[in-house]
């Protein structure tokens, strides 16, 4: 989408305070629901793309680890006791 969506207010206050030249917000299951807001310089929203690539690369790569840490988990849980 181009223009402001239903996120827009937080992601300008998070750009200020932070002073960035960029913010990309990705809200799940927020108030207003799921959505991303997108503000930048030009320069920075043409960049997106391939940052989201990396940062897609990274997840799969934690997810992996986060799943061996589950299968310890679930395997240390103890009878009766609410586990992971």
């Amino acid at each position: 989408m181009i223009g402001p969506g239903k996120y827009n207010e937080h992601c300008a206050t998070v750009r200020t305070v932070a002073q960035a030249r960029g913010v990309l917000l990705l809200v799940i299951a927020g108030n207003q629901g799921t959505g991303f807001e997108c503000q930048g310089d030009p320069e920075i929203i043409l960049e997106l793309p391939g940052l989201l690539r990396g940062m897609a690369e990274e997840l799969e790569k934690s997810h992996e680890h986060v799943l061996d840490l589950w299968d310890v988990l679930k395997k240390e849980a103890v009878p009766g006791r609410d586990g992971p």
